[in-house]
């Protein structure tokens, strides 16, 4: 993803800024999770909130059966993507089905 995406910390707490936006990261959370919600649940499994075709991929590799391409309601990040405007390379990515 191009912009202008800025990662900096504040008394712990990791930001990411977009156009002047500023929202907390939770870096505790991995793929790894993922995974283990996989070995737990054996019913689907969705990820939502993915924009990045690289991510849409490794959520399949981790064991998703669907993925949501999503910003989370952008109207309050200016600067994320709009999700069909990324929706064809993530198809790309992980195929349609």
């Amino acid at each position: 993803m191009s912009g202008s995406l800025k990662v900096s910390s504040t008394a712990g707490l990791i930001v990411t800024s977009r156009g002047g936006v500023k929202v907390p990261k939770n870096e505790a959370q991995s793929w790894k999770h993922i995974e283990i919600l996989r070995g737990m649940w054996k019913g689907p499994l969705v990820v939502k909130g993915l924009l990045d075709p690289r991510d849409a991929r490794r959520a399949v590799e981790c064991g998703a059966d669907g993925i949501v391409v999503s910003n989370h309601g952008g109207r309050t990040l200016d600067g994320a993507a709009a999700p069909m405007q990324v929706l064809p390379a993530v198809v790309a990515e992980v195929g349609r089905d």
